[in-house]
């Protein structure tokens, strides 16, 4: 406490003058009195501090981390968070960092560390918000811990890096029409109706109507006739049509590639990137298309919202502005 009030006495008279901007009270106060306050003030702080110790030390990460990646529903988002907190978990791990307690520079610098592994701004973006979700889980929980995420200054910007990949109505129409029975009306209902893959697997439909789970959300629809024709020409139920057929959502993804693949190698598919490779179009290219045209019939963005079943407007707006500047910006040559 000695070397704090002598750290006082020795501050210049201009930065004294905070005593007067913030606490004029003091200024009226005895040097003894002055001392008290400044001790007990001094007090509190390591008060404060020691509960905050307390606080991190009883923190079972991996048990919280549990409930938190249980709020949500979508194994897509739980698999993504799952990922990005092990990320960061590492990163502490090596920086001889308690996760729990790290504080806003180390956050800044946490982010650089994402930035210089080459990963897409939009990846660190989401990243990013996976631990700082965590971090506000944690923060309702717990008294004295803080989501020193929030506010991020060295957050990438929204820009993704890398163009959509956006085929043509020609393009996906070779994609389709090549495609085995149950492939081309799985692909027909991310085309025409741009669900996404994962929200294939538990789909059902019914008189033009449709029912899934979406990211851990329940949606429903109405399905365009070319999808449900494609269900049919399959001989797929309409109750279940891709239950049995899409059992892993990566292997699908995996298997739609390869297949857009052979399409290239068999000269059915032409258009290369500028990089001089064949674009590869994959499952979400199909819900580019999807999203492209429909919002092309009238330019109207909330029902664009409404059909891609974002949870906001802005969400759609980036992601229809995204769309046009690959447009603008060809992906290749035919």
């Amino acid at each position: 406490m000695n070397a704090l009030m002598a750290k006082i006495d020795a501050l210049p008279l201009e930065v004294l003058g905070l005593i007067q901007q913030i606490a004029p009270e003091l200024a009226a106060l005895s040097k003894e009195q002055q001392e008290y306050v400044f001790k007990n003030a001094a007090y509190n702080k390591l008060t404060d501090k020691a509960e905050k110790v307390l606080t991190i030390a009883g923190i079972d990460w991996g048990k919280e981390q549990e409930a938190f990646l249980n709020t949500y529903q979508s194994p897509h988002t739980r698999r993504g968070y799952k990922t990005a907190l092990k990320w960061f978990e590492n990163w502490a791990t090596g920086e001889g960092i308690n996760p729990a307690a790290v504080s806003h520079g180390e956050v800044e610098t946490y982010i650089k560390a994402l930035k210089a592994e080459g990963k897409a701004a939009l990846s660190v973006r989401r990243d990013i918000a996976a631990v700082s979700s965590f971090f506000t889980f944690l923060e309702i929980k717990h008294d004295g811990i803080k989501n020193t995420f929030r506010g991020a200054k060295k957050r990438p910007s929204d820009e993704p890096k890398k163009m959509p990949k956006v085929p043509t109505a020609e393009e996906v129409e070779i994609i389709i029409t090549n495609a085995d029975s149950k492939l081309a009306a799985a692909l027909s209902v991310m085309a025409y109706r741009g669900l996404r893959c994962g929200a294939l697997a538990g789909m059902s439909a019914w008189g033009g109507k449709y029912e899934t789970t979406s990211k851990g959300k329940r949606i429903r629809g109405t399905l365009p006739e070319k999808a449900v024709k494609a269900i049919q020409d399959a001989g797929l139920s309409l109750k279940k049509p891709f239950a049995e057929f899409i059992r892993n959502t990566n292997a699908f993804e995996k298997q739609v590639e390869y297949h857009v693949k052979r399409l290239y190698k068999a000269g059915k598919l032409t258009r290369l990137g500028s990089d001089g490779e064949p674009i590869i179009f994959n499952c979400h290219s199909m819900r580019h298309f999807f999203a492209n045209t429909e919002y092309d019939l009238d330019k109207d963005i909330h029902r664009a919202k409404e059909l891609l079943d974002h949870t906001n407007i802005a969400i759609t707006d980036r992601y229809i502005k995204s769309l046009k500047k690959a447009e603008l910006k060809p992906l290749g040559t035919q």
